[in-house]
């Protein structure tokens, strides 16, 4: 029937001899009808309903109605034409798979797509490739705003991959964002973090930039309007924006800034703060008062202004006033604006300073005057009394912290406070020609010419300590000096008892050197050492404080270099000072036995250790002890005779604990004082990091130091060949050789002294693992009365200069002693199982390394 009407009109065009016997308005309407072919084929359709919904029959039978029909039908959609309806009739004729067929009804299901583009989309499809077509399907499955999203994002990435280049996809996504609403975009501006809206802006900004003109040019949504701003604030510094959202508090959300009311005001804001990196935190702080949807944008870049006119006193005043805005301490906003009034009121605030605080008042919308002068004023005085009473005890605390570091590192801290731009407080403070400015908080007049110097010891570590004897409650070395008229001096350790009496000072004279103890002081090694360089030191022209301070100073942070004795350099850092000769070892003799006993106070063990060494070499009989003031014969019967070591160590007169009340007592004094300072290496237990773990149960003793000159005789060799490095060997001896090994280091026998032979040639034999030397580890077997040291058996570790991993024989062959240093002695038990070398290798070589840091000025 349809396409007979169609031909009843053709008909009646082609009759024009009748035209003026019908009414205008039917040839009118004759003259719409479609094409026979457009006809043909929406009845095509029409028949196949299986092919079509419900929709798409109506808007064919809608078009029927009003083309052929002549029925007003009215349709909202004005992009129904038989263009486009034409479109539709060809995709469905092509007879397209099932994943175009999904695509277009789910295409057809989205509200906003109106008809032209829905049927351009069809013409795509057609076009696309059948994997595309799939992942158009994924992306449009989810409904509401993550399916808007999805398509978004995976649009993106895909047409930089020259993939839907077609700008129908582009026009899709816009229906989709309008479909979720006029807000959509806003709402997400809300929700958002950063990072995520960035990236979104960047994305639509990019995509619809393409079809800018066919959207709206004002009103809610996407439009050309918003685009452009978007376009204008990406030409701004990206990471300033980002800077600037990132800093912003949580609950703040960017609707301001891309929805803006006033794009003007939200441009001058974002000016302003471009430079965010370099802006005062007085500024971020303000900026950080920008209500969520930007109302008070206008007064935030106002105040921001304001600012820039404000002295650094009125600057300052501000700080405080958003100081009480939050934080530890926050102020309720009533008493918040008594404080605010009262600066507004103040006479020493200039105009332009009372005008940025009235700003900041409105920002932080407190009461008005009359408000708030109405209130009581109580609350605001208990709380700025309270705020000046936490603000005193805050300044001491800092001023003693400033104090505790001035007096470790001065000169450090007086350039850190000039780079921090901190006033130095200490800056004029001595009043006195003799004390050094940046010296003044490590100095105090005692009176008209005496000072006290004082010196922090809590940065020295357990072997520094040990090393040096100074005690672990020793929390500051006191030094009272006069450098002027007659120079004296005296020592004290805090925290000790020590100096509660009156001073005893030590008066420096070309006659006599200091050898006893200085003022309440009791004598240890360090206490000595510092003494004789004080004696020095003031027995010069017009000593200073400086001079004084940073003589000290190395003495107490850095290893000695100088003889314990008199001032000749040493050239070989020690852990522990010691005679440089045998001149000196005779001076040495007069002093404190708490000076010459220094290795058995600090640890009683590894004198044990060298008393078992010595008894043991005066049972063998051999001359294994030259020097020795006591006689062979009764030497054993005058070890056996000391008391335990941990007595004398603990006893209040070492002296008496020593001598005891037999006949023995002065031979048992001699043997310590001798061996003590025949002996002039250090060696302590091993602490903690030191232990080498892979040998359990097992004694183990540091050799911090031999004697300078061993030290030096090392480094030369160590240095002699560039680019040579050391390396771990063992050692094993006779526990009779062990003191004379310690005090002269091993060297090269020759004839009747040699031991095992020689089968690989004269040296030193050393293995290269523990296995090689076990066997000729000596026992220590019975010893003295009170040792605790047990039948272990001796073997050293030993630090070898120039060390190359031998080849053929697991052993080394040194052809010079003085290429050994004795960095260990381990006592093992008889049944011990020499681990494989790769087990102590490394944690040895790092101790080495560390011993040797130690050591370096």
């Amino acid at each position: 029937m349809g396409m007979r009407i169609k031909d009843l009109g053709d008909a009646v065009l082609n009759a024009t001899w009748i035209h003026s016997k019908l009414p205008p308005e039917m040839l009118t309407q004759v003259a719409k009808f479609p094409e026979k072919d457009g006809l043909r084929a929406i009845f095509d359709q029409l028949q196949e309903k299986s092919a079509i919904h419900s929709a798409k029959i109506s808007r064919f039978k809608s078009f029927l109605e009003s083309s052929i029909g002549g029925k007003k039908v009215t349709c909202d959609d004005k992009s129904i034409t038989l263009g486009a309806i034409q479109k539709e009739v060809r995709f469905w004729q092509l007879s397209p798979d099932t994943d175009r067929k999904d695509l277009a009804r789910a295409l057809g299901k989205i509200e906003k797509l109106d008809y032209s583009l829905y049927t351009a989309c069809l013409v795509v499809i057609i076009q696309e490739e059948d994997f595309l077509v799939r992942k158009l399907n994924l992306w449009l499955q989810p409904g509401g705003e993550e399916r808007c999203l999805n398509f978004a994002k995976n649009l993106a990435q895909r047409r930089e991959l020259n993939q839907f280049q077609d700008e129908c996809w582009l026009l899709l996504l816009i229906a989709l964002i309008n479909e979720q609403g006029p807000r959509f975009l806003q709402n997400l501006s809300r929700c958002r973090s950063p990072a995520e809206w960035l990236e979104l802006v960047d994305v639509v900004t990019r995509l619809l930039g393409l079809v800018r003109s066919r959207l709206p040019r004002a009103g809610a949504g996407v439009t050309q309007e918003r685009l452009q701003w978007w376009g204008q604030l990406s030409t701004k510094t990206l990471a300033s924006i980002q800077s600037f959202l990132k800093r912003l508090n949580e609950e703040r959300d960017f609707e301001w800034m891309y929805f803006p009311t006033d794009q003007e005001q939200a441009n001058n804001l974002l000016d302003l703060t471009k430079q965010w990196p370099r802006m005062t935190l007085l500024h971020r702080h303000i900026v950080s008062l920008l209500s969520s949807n930007g109302s008070n944008i206008a007064l935030v870049c106002e105040c921001i202004r304001a600012l820039g006119q404000s002295s650094p006193l009125g600057q300052s005043v501000c700080e405080r006033i958003l100081a009480r805005t939050g934080g530890v301490i926050k102020w309720p906003p009533d008493q918040l604006a008594i404080v605010t009034e009262g600066w507004l009121r103040s006479r020493i605030l200039d105009s332009p300073d009372k005008a940025t605080i009235r700003l900041l008042q409105g920002l932080l919308r407190h009461p008005s005057r009359a408000e708030a002068w109405s209130l009581d004023l109580r609350f605001t005085t208990e709380q700025l009394e309270s705020s000046v009473e936490t603000l005193l005890k805050k300044a001491s605390e800092l001023e003693a912290l400033r104090t505790g570091f001035r007096r470790q590192h001065p000169l450090e801290m007086t350039a850190l406070l000039s780079r921090m731009g901190v006033d130095d407080t200490s800056s004029g403070r001595a009043g006195n020609e003799d004390i050094p400015e940046e010296l003044s908080d490590a100095i105090e007049i005692v009176d008209g010419d005496t000072y006290e110097i004082c010196f922090v010891l809590t940065e020295l570590s357990v072997l520094q300590r040990l090393a040096r004897g100074i005690s672990e409650d020793s929390r500051l070395l006191l030094i009272r000096v006069r450098i002027r008229g007659s120079p004296r001096f005296c020592i004290h350790f805090f925290s000790n008892s020590e100096g509660e009496q009156e001073h005893d000072y030590w008066r420096p004279t070309r006659w006599s050197d200091p050898n006893n103890d200085i003022c309440t002081t009791r004598s240890t090694i360090f206490t000595y050492y510092l003494a004789r360089n004080l004696h020095r030191t003031l027995r010069k022209v017009n000593p200073t404080l400086r001079e004084i301070h940073s003589m000290v100073r190395k003495l107490i942070h850095t290893p000695p270099a100088t003889c314990l004795v008199c001032p000749s350099n040493t050239s070989a850092s020690l852990w522990k000072a010691s005679a440089c000769s045998k001149d000196c070892t005779i001076q040495l003799r007069k002093s404190p036995l708490s000076v010459r006993l220094h290795n058995m106070l600090v640890d009683p063990s590894a004198m044990d250790l060298i008393l078992t060494s010595i008894y043991a070499a005066a049972v063998e009989g051999r001359d294994l002890l030259p020097g020795c003031p006591i006689e062979r014969a009764t030497l054993c019967s005058v070890i056996d005779s000391f008391p335990s070591l941990e007595t004398i160590q603990t006893s209040g007169n070492l002296q008496q604990a020593i001598r005891g009340t037999d006949t023995l007592g002065k031979d048992r004094e001699k043997l310590l004082s001798w061996l003590c300072l025949t002996f002039r290496g250090f060696i302590v237990k091993a602490p903690g990091d030191f232990r080498i773990p892979s040998m359990p149960n097992t004694h183990q003793y540091l050799m911090l130091n031999s004697n300078h000159d061993q030290e030096l005789n090392f480094k030369t060799h160590l240095m002699a060949n560039e680019g040579a490095t050391t390396g771990v060997v063992f050692h094993g001896t006779p526990t009779s050789h062990l003191f004379k090994i310690l005090v002269e280091g091993l060297k090269v026998m020759y004839g009747a002294d040699v031991l095992h032979g020689a089968a690989l040639g004269s040296g030193v034999y050393c293995g290269d693992d523990q296995a090689t030397s076990f066997p000729y580890a000596g026992a220590t077997g019975s010893s003295w009365r009170h040792s605790k040291m047990g039948n272990m058996k001796i073997m050293l570790g030993c630090e070898l200069a120039g060390y190359v991993a031998p080849a053929g024989y697991n052993a080394h062959v040194v052809d010079n002693g003085e290429k050994l240093l004795i960095r260990y002695i381990f006592l093992l038990p008889q049944n011990y199982q020499p681990p494989p070398r790769h087990h102590v290798e490394p944690a040895m070589k790092t101790a080495y390394a560390k011993i040797r840091s130690g050591m370096v000025i």
